[in-house]
């Protein structure tokens, strides 16, 4: 990302938990955050081998987003094996 020439990055990672990221979404949703305000979006993911293991070996993120995580092609993820 080319500062100079673009500015800022949209997206940075912080080193928030959960907690504090859910506590921030319930806060901008009670106070209706203004487009031009910071905002924050939570990002989370899985090794691409957890796909192969048995279903009951899976974290939540897999078990609760199966069109991201699973083994079979989705909409989402069209191609599993290639998927990082």
């Amino acid at each position: 990302w080319d500062v100079d020439l673009l500015g800022p990055s949209p997206s940075l990672d912080i080193d928030w938990t959960y907690d504090k990221w859910a506590q921030h979404a319930v806060y901008a949703d009670e106070v209706s955050l203004s487009p031009n305000e910071k905002h924050y979006y939570w990002q989370s993911g899985v090794p691409r081998e957890e796909r192969l293991k048995k279903r009951r070996h899976w974290t939540f993120v897999s078990r609760d987003l199966p069109s991201f995580s699973s083994p079979e092609p989705t909409f989402f993820g069209f191609n599993p094996p290639a998927q990082k």
